[in-house]
Order: structure tokens, then C-alpha cells, then sequence
């Protein structure tokens, strides 16, 4: 084993050695090599640059912000104290950040990221479907990953070009799709859910979650909750859910859409005749001919006369707040 140490100043330690190594930076701002061999690295104090190079290498930051490069292998990789960066590259590599705001890079299903309670927030980038494992609070999709699935703390979540099925969890949680037709769903927690491009479908789960389809054609479903829809440019499907909500279908022909009569008074702001919004009533309803509904054009309120046992005789289903002009239930409401 050839032995290579450094100084207290910035150091490039890079002997290109075929040996199985051990080489410590101290202090400074090191760059340090290992090349060939199964090699041990520590930065030591600073922002330290490691590569571990082929072999079975164990890397360890230490304090700074470190980025370390396990190369080929299956690496050990610890940052230690600090906010750094953890590339395992080829082989089943095992990354711990310790404390700080870490970045891993993970490609293999034999990758293994390490984070204990209270160490920062997180953040997998992967190049293939992932699960966010305990205490790693944030998920992004790169090159050919499609699936992502998050944990119980808040995450934020971002998709790629692909068509991407994120499922958020538990938590409060953001989550982008990106490009793609993406399908999202928020789970438990208020979250806040972006279709971004393509024709998308977001699903809110229980909590009072915030809705942006974005451009194309998408689905949105409110679930439990008070709800803030905004379909954004397309041809969208509106679907409140439980819960007292909010819908705003934006450009395009959209359909504002209830499917019973227990869902609470949804309010919708710019129901658009000229662009082809309609309201559609699904069969689950239990509504069976449009002259069981009537709107009043000067409150913008919109009712059904449910009837049957157990049921009021008349029901409010929404408020169309713009009140807008030659609105008709024959022709603006649809039993799909």
C-alpha cells in the first residue's frame, strides 16, 4: 500500500498509482485521485474534490463541501459535515451524505443512500425509477427514470421528458411532471401539483392541494378537501371532489365535473361558453334528465332537484361566480 498525504494548504494529490492507496488531503481544498486499486480518500477539512477511479474505493469528505466521484466499483462514499456531492457512478455504491443539504447521483437499483433524522434536505437525482428512502426529502428524474415515488415528509418532486408516474406520499409535497403526459398523485397532505407540459393527470388525495395542469389537455381530481384548480391552457376535466373548491378551467373547452351529490358547493370563476366549457354530471350522480337542474343567473348558483329518500329536494352544486351570459342547462349541462 503506497501512503500519499497532503499539507494544510489546497493540495492535487494524483500519483496515478495501479496499488491499492491511502491518501489524505488535511486541510485545504484538495483534489485527490485515486485512479487504479482499491483505494482509501479523505478529504479532510475543506471543499475537497475525490475520485475514486476504478476499484472498490472507500471516500470520505469530511467537513466542507465536498464533491466525490466513486468511478468504477462498489464504492463506500461519505460526505461527512457540509453540502456535498455523491456521484457512485458504475457497481453498487453506498452514499451518506451526513450533515448537510446532499446531492446523490444514483443509476443502479444497487445504489444505497444513507440519511439519518435532521441532517439537512436531501436531494436524489436518478437516471432510473426510485422510492425516496427515509429522511431524503427530495427526488428528481433525469435520462430514462420514469417512476418516482416519495416518503412521509414533504417532499418536492420533479419529472423529466418521459411520461412519468410519480406518486408523492404522505406530507405537504410539490411536484412538477415536467414535460410528458405525466400522472401524479398528491396522496395525504395539502399538496401542490404541476402538470407542466403535456396531457396530464393529477390526483389530490386527502388535504386541501393546489392544482396547475398547465399546457394540454388534463385531468385533474380533487379528492378530499378544499381545492384550488387551475387547468391552465388545453381541453381540461375539472373534478372537485369533497370539499369546498375552487376551479379555474382556464383557456380551452373544459368540463367542470360532478359525479355525486354529497361533494360540497364548488365555486367556478371563469366558466367560458364562447371557448366550449360545459358542466358534465356523470351517471354516479344519480341525475337523470337535465330538467332536474336550474340555475339562477342573477346569484350564478346552480342547482338539482335530487329527490329520492334521504335526500333534500333541492341541491346546490356550484356557484359560476362570473355569471356568465346565456348560461342554459339544457345546452351548457351534460349527463355523460
Amino acid at each position: 500500500m503506497a501512503i500519499y498525504n497532503g499539507t494544510a494548504g489546497d493540495d492535487v494529490i494524483d500519483p496515478r498509482s495501479s496499488e491499492n492507496d491511502y491518501m489524505s488531503g488535511y486541510a485545504g481544498n484538495d483534489f485527490i485521485a485515486g485512479w487504479y486499486g482499491n483505494d482509501y480518500i479523505s478529504g479532510g477539512t475543506g471543499n475537497d474534490s475525490l475520485n475514486g477511479g476504478s476499484g472498490n474505493d472507500y471516500l470520505d469528505g469530511n467537513d466542507g463541501n465536498d464533491a466525490l466521484d466513486g468511478g468504477d466499483g462498489n464504492d463506500s462514499i461519505i460526505g461527512g459535515a457540509g453540502d456535498d456531492y455523491l456521484l457512485g457512478r458504475s457497481g453498487a455504491d453506498s452514499m451518506a451524505g451526513g450533515v448537510g443539504n446532499d446531492k446523490y447521483v444514483v443509476d443502479s437499483a444497487a445504489d444505497l443512500v444513507t440519511e439519518y433524522a435532521s441532517e439537512g434536505i436531501d436531494t436524489v437525482v436518478s437516471t432510473i425509477d426510485y422510492v425516496l428512502g427515509t429522511n431524503i426529502e427530495n427526488l428528481t428524474l433525469v435520462e430514462s427514470a420514469v417512476n418516482g415515488t416519495g416518503n412521509e415528509l414533504n417532499n418536492y418532486i420533479l419529472g423529466n421528458a418521459l411520461g412519468n408516474t410519480i406518486n408523492a406520499g404522505d406530507g405537504d409535497d410539490i411536484v412538477n411532471g415536467r414535460d410528458g403526459n405525466d400522472v401524479i398523485s398528491g396522496g395525504a397532505g395539502n399538496d401542490t401539483l404541476h402538470g407542466d407540459t403535456g396531457n396530464d393527470v393529477l390526483k389530490g388525495g386527502s388535504g386541501n392541494d393546489l392544482f396547475y395542469g398547465g399546457d394540454g389537455n388534463d385531468t385533474l381530481y380533487g379528492g378530499d378537501g378544499n381545492d384550488y384548480f387551475y387547468g391552465g391552457n388545453g381541453n381540461d376535466v375539472l373534478i372537485g371532489g369533497m370539499g369546498k373548491d375552487t376551479l379555474y378551467g382556464g383557456a380551452g373547452a373544459d368540463k367542470f365535473r360532478f359525479d355525486s351529490h354529497g361533494e360540497g358547493v364548488d365555486i367556478i370563476k371563469d366558466f367560458n361558453r364562447s371557448e366550449g366549457d360545459k358542466i358534465h354530471i356523470s351517471l354516479s350522480f344519480g341525475a337523470t334528465s337535465l330538467n332536474q337542474f336550474s340555475y339562477d343567473s342573477t346569484t350564478g348558483a346552480l342547482f338539482v332537484e335530487h329527490g329520492g329518500s334521504g335526500h333534500p329536494g333541492r341541491i346546490q352544486l356550484a356557484i359560476l361566480e362570473n355569471k356568465p351570459a346565456g348560461f342554459s342547462v339544457q345546452t351548457d349541462v351534460v349527463l355523460i
